[in-house]
């Protein structure tokens, strides 16, 4: 597997100055700047002088592949490790360098390019290890946006390059598939410099023409390796699949299909920094499309993000969750299963304050696209009244005014900075989403002065346009410390979040009525339940398995096997007795989900 530095292979690095390699540095006759074929002679001899190879680099290039001997094979790999020696040091913007270095350099990659990368004979017939050389140093060049340039003005070389890399691409997979995993280390190699090459192309939105790189399918050839778990191609695959879609929503629907989407959902979910970060990204754009989105919910992408969004400590990935989460909720079916499946206290969690102390090192503050990001879902999720009490009762108007309350807390430069003023116009417009709720008015009639609460009133019900709610920010900001005392003594009136035991049942399933999320998964959620009107006052589990659908692809007797498992553990369950067991109740089909009733503990005993 190559490193994330991508020094030369196999080479010994040798520094500028000491024997075996030097600057590029010589200085040529005036001539050579007025007559091309005396300027490209020039630009020979320094490319030899600076790499002290036996013969010029650009002579050895220009050497048919079949016409070599062993001795021009040994420079040519000689010459080439010394130019990849010299490039990982070398300031590839110019800055430092003479014009003579500039030229000498240009045609070294000209030549480079021309006589190895696009020559079919040379590709076909050289060691791979020759190939992986040659691929090292144009890469390194490409670091420097003259020589992108040059390589895009190449008639034919990006086409070339997309050729190998569909083929380098598809040999990598098949090679996968007949060694169950493994692969050859020169192949991997090869495979991973042109992604890497194109990674490059695909970042540099203004040199590289976008359609270029469609029309190479280098948008395919990319898909092709999603699965792979070589740490530097899956890196390159990654940005170069984001980067692509980013510049055209068309790009980002080329991309939309099961496959790919599967495998960088679990990339999210299954990789550390930076690919989970990367594979975020990609859904981002992704989900911008129609089809993409579709898809996301069909593979049980709420889920997924709910498992992510509930443990915050990447922050990165939190963020990336929460904009796809933000992308989903504009549909109503994807707001239903959010909210039936518990996202709402998991979004309300996150408001929740962590010390009395309001600083920016307070997760609210320090992060505030992730806060910006929370209150339009939960902005979404309030568009309808079902939403609007679940918030209510998950304490959400408590902890939305008191985000509110805190940005006066905090130190005046901060309080007064665009990121914190942008937390509390998208806190407001939340707000007036709960308060277009007929039932959630009353809370909201002490909780703002009566100039802000009328300007809150007029802008309307259920208006997204977030620059309406711009100028009641302002005053918000504005308000004096006496005012904002008495809002804070009104809030606490309505705060009946203590510990969510009193808090009540979102929803209720076959006469069970749900308290609690306590963890959720790919396939199944676990919920704190009890009876309505049980006297016993019995705290039971209640397990939530969709049956008709799972977030991994399965086939049909993929399907069959684990319904029979499910099956097998019911009636497994059904027969265990003891007091260190969960003790199994019962269960029921509803709805196209599979539930199944646990006994978790007997609160309250009514004796008779």
């Amino acid at each position: 597997m190559l490193t994330n530095q991508r020094s030369p292979r196999n080479l010994f690095l040798m520094k500028p100055g000491v024997s075996g390699s030097t600057h590029i540095c010589g200085h040529a006759s005036p001539e050579y700047h007025q007559d091309p074929e005396k300027r490209n002679f020039g630009a020979e001899n320094q490319v030899s002088a600076s790499l002290e190879a036996p013969n010029s680099l650009i002579t050895v290039l220009r050497q048919a592949p079949n016409l070599q001997d062993r001795d021009n094979v040994d420079a040519e790999h000689l010459a080439l490790e010394e130019l990849a020696i010299y490039l990982v040091d070398c300031d590839m913007n110019g800055g430092k360098r003479s014009p003579d270095a500039r030229f000498a350099l240009r045609d070294a990659f000209i030549a480079l390019v021309r006589y190895r990368l696009m020559a079919r004979e040379y590709i076909d017939a050289a060691p791979p290890q020759g190939v992986l050389r040659v691929l090292q140093c144009v890469r390194l060049f490409l670091r420097g946006p003259s020589f992108v340039a040059e390589l895009i003005a190449t008639d034919g070389a990006v086409k070339t390059l997309g050729q190998q890399y569909k083929q380098y691409a598809s040999a990598y997979c098949e090679g996968l598939r007949e060694t169950h995993g493994g692969h050859d280390t020169f192949q991997a190699e090869i495979l991973s410099e042109v992604a890497s090459i194109f990674k490059k192309l695909a970042s540099v939105s203004g040199a590289c023409p976008l359609q270029l790189l469609v029309d190479c399918d280098v948008h395919r050839s990319a898909l092709s390796l999603i699965s792979t778990r070589d740490a530097p191609i899956l890196a390159s695959v990654l940005t170069t699949l984001s980067r692509i879609c980013s510049r055209a929503k068309e790009c980002a629907a080329l991309v939309v299909c099961p496959y790919s989407i599967y495998h960088v959902l679990l990339i999210m979910c299954e990789y550390d920094a930076p690919f989970n970060h990367l594979a975020g990204k990609l859904l981002q754009t992704i989900c911008r499309t129609k089809e993409g989105k579709k898809e996301l919910q069909r593979l049980g992408s709420v889920s997924v993000l709910m498992s992510l969004i509930r443990r915050p400590s990447d922050e990165a990935v939190l963020e990336s969750s929460l904009r796809i989460l933000g992308c989903i909720l504009s549909d109503s079916l994807a707001i239903n299963e959010f909210r039936d499946r518990g996202g709402v206290p998991i979004l309300l969690a996150l408001l929740i304050p962590r010390s009395t102390a309001c600083t920016t090192n307070d997760l609210r503050f320090r992060q505030p696209a992730v806060t910006c990001l929370i209150c339009s879902a939960l902005t979404k999720i309030a568009s309808d009244d079902f939403g609007s009490k679940q918030i209510q009762n998950f304490n959400g108007i408590y902890l939305l005014v008191k985000l509110l309350i805190d940005t006066h807390a905090l130190p005046i430069d901060d309080r007064s900075s665009r990121p914190i003023f942008e937390i509390i116009v998208h806190a407001i417009r939340a707000l007036r989403f709960l308060f277009s709720m007929m039932s959630n008015r009353k809370t909201f009639q002490h909780l703002f002065p009566p100039d802000i609460f009328g300007a809150f009133i007029d802008i309307g019900h259920y208006m997204q346009d977030i620059r309406l709610y711009r100028p009641l920010a302002h005053e918000w900001l504005g308000l004096p410390a006496s005012v904002l005392k008495f809002t804070s003594s009104s809030l606490e009136e309505i705060n009946h979040g203590r510990g969510g035991n009193d808090l009540k049942p979102w929803r209720v399933v076959h006469g069970y009525a749900v308290d609690e999320l306590l963890g959720t998964g790919a396939f199944a959620s676990v919920y704190r339940v009890h009876k309505e009107n049980d006297r016993l006052n019995t705290d039971f589990a209640m397990k939530e398995l969709y049956v008709n659908r799972s977030f991994f692809e399965h086939s049909l007797e993929q399907v069959t096997a684990s319904v029979g498992q499910v099956a097998m553990e019911i009636e497994i369950l059904s027969k265990l007795e003891h007091p260190n067991i969960v003790k199994y109740y019962e269960s029921f089909m509803e709805n196209d989900r599979l539930y199944i009733i646990m006994v978790r503990k007997i609160i309250n005993c009514c004796h008779a």
